[in-house]
């Protein structure tokens, strides 16, 4: 077959809080080891994606993938 499966594996999230994606702020969650650490302007911190996922004013803007 000309399509294989591929598994990827979610490496990091730029997400978006406000109205518009030119107003609000943006903020990066990166997988670095088996943790996840949210970046907020100069502050970063330890998280989880099911903080990150209840947290209902973040919009994923981008996600980054790699292959597994």
């Amino acid at each position: 077959s000309k399509f294989t499966s591929r598994t990827y594996s979610l490496q990091a999230m730029i997400l978006h809080s406000g109205l518009s994606v030119s107003c609000g702020h943006y903020t990066c969650v990166a997988k670095v080891g088996m943790q996840w650490i949210l970046f907020d302007d100069d502050n970063a911190d330890y998280t989880t994606l099911e903080d990150i996922y209840s947290e209902s004013l973040n919009t994923p803007y981008l996600l980054l993938y790699s292959q597994t």
